[in-house]
């Protein structure tokens, strides 16, 4: 993937998923399709991603598996790309809660970040302001910066009016892109 080189990528995938599933790994396949959804989502291939981080996060949750909380996250951004702000909502909500009962930091500000564009759409300004403070705080406190936190930043003040709510958001999207 890195080399960009998808189609070696997509068969490598391919080929430990099959491999995890006949050695008995579950969580191993489970890991296998979120990679492979990865792929998918960087191919522009949005459908096939969603289906394969939904199938990669229910199988992990199964598992009890810890890493469960990454394709549900990315399966947010899928949503949020098609800008299904309802379904968005609801896997952040999951994501948010998962994140809280687990201690999750980092998940915990993907997810608030995740959480904004829906918030701006429904002007709910209030868990808005609680989402980006909290971001803020775990920015600060976990030294987490991340281009997809960012993007999701930029695309939540797109979506705001209000003057400080945008220069907020933008300014924490800036400190994730600069690190």
């Amino acid at each position: 993937v890195r080399a960009a080189d998808t189609a070696v990528a997509v068969g490598v995938l391919e080929e430990a998923h099959a491999l995890y599933r006949r050695i008995g790994s579950a969580g191993g396949a489970a890991e296998a399709l979120n990679n492979l959804a990865e792929v998918a989502r960087a191919s522009g291939r949005l459908d096939e991603a969603e289906r394969n981080y939904l199938a990669s996060y229910e199988a992990m949750e199964q598992l009890g598996h810890a890493a469960s909380i990454i394709p549900l996250l990315n399966l947010a951004q899928i949503q949020l790309a098609r800008r299904d702000w309802t379904a968005a909502e609801r896997t952040v909500r999951r994501a948010v809660e998962a994140c809280e009962q687990g201690g999750r930091r980092a998940g915990l500000l993907y997810a608030l970040a995740f959480s904004l564009p829906p918030h701006a759409v429904a002007e709910r300004w209030s868990a808005w302001d609680d989402a980006l403070t909290r971001a803020e705080g775990l920015t600060a406190e976990t030294g987490l910066r991340d281009e997809e936190i960012a993007a999701a930043l930029e695309l939540a003040a797109s979506l705001s009016d209000a003057p400080a709510r945008v220069t907020r958001a933008r300014s924490l999207a800036t400190v994730h892109r600069n690190a």
